[in-house]
């Protein structure tokens, strides 16, 4: 038996007390067989193990401290997790001079003793023990299920006597389960490069609250009423609380295959520790999860033309100078995706400021095929006049008839 004698500990916390009538010789108590008494209470998350040993066990009347006997018993049937939270203890010992005593209870966690004096060479020469201590703290956080020593050390010589009976209730409890949950959802970060109001990819982010800390992570579905499609799986991350902490993945059309139309989500939300799914969100718990609409990167081409290629001719010489009274410009615009733009016409006067000639009408374009359209403007139709040494410095811009947008510029001399 391991030597359990604090000479720091203290006695705090009795409840009650009584003694036994003084007897003039106690006998030796005879072979104790165990006795043991188990009477668990298990709540949703705390508890109380109750147990009593009522063998009894000879003290040695040495009068040398570290010459103790110990009654046991071993509290089992808590969950795993259950840690103490309490002690109450109830005890008696019989001998005809309690002042030699001394008593505690204790219980080993590794290797290291945890002691609680609960009687300390008091009474003097009064007979017996009959004691109980409620609300002892000195386990709290120690594993519940474990074996317990009511320790008692008999350190002067002359009187003899036993543990007589040991009674314990070890209270419980278990870590609340970590139970975290959606709070918010939200779609941003949308990628529309043609601003047509579908992405061809976007995030999807999440707040996350819990009772208390713990790690989660979210497998990511669309909703479809047929059959729910995985997206994908986000990493782990911590929650402790409610504070606002956004996490979220990134959602691409093109690898789920999204041509142009709407989709909804669906968040599955798990504890990392377990794999347990601990909460489901739709449309239905966020309308953000709901009606995203997204289109393949394909189709989310901003409308890009470009001059390939123009010319300046003359048209009407009617005295052969060579000097021409209409002319016609001509371009040929190609694009990326199909598309409509418009041309305007200016004279490029290096002196003064530059003069519109004309605009063109609009167009359609699809691609690169050759497609040349004209414009022809008599030089006296317009609001200038050339005199007969000008030469034309004509200029074209290109604009986005979709957008308004100017696109590019391109010279043409004649």
């Amino acid at each position: 038996m391991p030597y359990f004698f604090d000479s720091n500990a203290t006695t705090t916390g009795r409840t009650s007390a009584r003694r036994f009538p003084r007897a003039a010789e106690l006998p030796e108590a005879p072979n104790p067989q165990p006795c043991l008494l188990l009477e668990p209470r298990i709540l949703l998350n705390a508890g109380t193990l109750h147990l009593t040993n009522s063998s009894n066990y000879n003290i040695p009347d040495d009068g040398v401290a570290g010459g103790q006997v110990s009654s046991t018993i071993t509290t089992s049937g808590a969950p795993s997790n259950a840690t103490v939270t309490s002690v109450d203890v109830h005890y008696k010992v019989m001998h005809p001079y309690v002042g030699d005593l001394k008593a505690w209870l204790t219980t080993q966690q590794g290797s290291t003793w945890y002691d609680r004096t609960v009687w300390n060479r008091e009474g003097g020469s009064a007979d017996n023990i009959d004691e109980a201590e409620a609300n002892l703290t000195t386990w709290n956080g120690l594993a519940a299920n474990r074996t317990w020593y009511l320790a008692v050390d008999d350190q002067a010589a002359g009187d003899s006597g036993y543990i007589d009976y040991f009674e314990i209730w070890v209270n419980w409890s278990t870590p609340d389960p970590f139970n975290p949950s959606f709070y918010d959802a939200r779609i941003t970060n949308k990628v529309d490069q043609d601003s047509d109001g579908y992405a061809r990819s976007f995030d999807v982010e999440w707040d996350v609250d819990s009772n208390i800390a713990g790690s989660y992570y979210v497998k990511v579905y669309e909703d479809d009423v047929a059959y729910d499609d995985y997206l994908l799986t986000s990493p782990t991350w911590s929650v402790n609380g409610s504070a606002t902490d956004y996490h979220g993945v990134t959602i691409n059309s093109d690898t789920e295959a999204w041509s142009h139309g709407t989709v909804e989500l669906k968040l599955d939300l798990y504890d990392a520790a377990t794999g347990q799914l601990k909460q489901t969100w739709t449309a239905s718990n966020d309308a953000n999860l709901g009606g995203i609409n997204v289109e393949l990167a394909s189709q989310d081409t901003v409308f890009a033309p470009g001059f390939y290629d123009a010319s300046l001719e003359g048209v009407t010489d009617i005295d052969g100078d060579g000097k021409y009274r209409s002319l016609r410009v001509g371009f040929d615009v190609d694009s990326n995706i199909a598309g409509q733009f418009y041309v305007t016409v200016y004279d490029n006067d290096i002196v003064t400021f530059d003069d519109l000639i004309t605009t063109s009408p609009t167009y359609v374009v699809a691609g690169s095929a050759s497609d040349w359209h004209y414009i022809t403007f008599d030089v006296t139709e317009t609001w200038f006049e050339w005199s007969w040494a000008d030469t034309a410095n004509i200029y074209l811009e290109l604009w986005n008839a979709n957008t308004n947008g100017y696109v590019a510029t391109w010279d043409v001399i004649v």
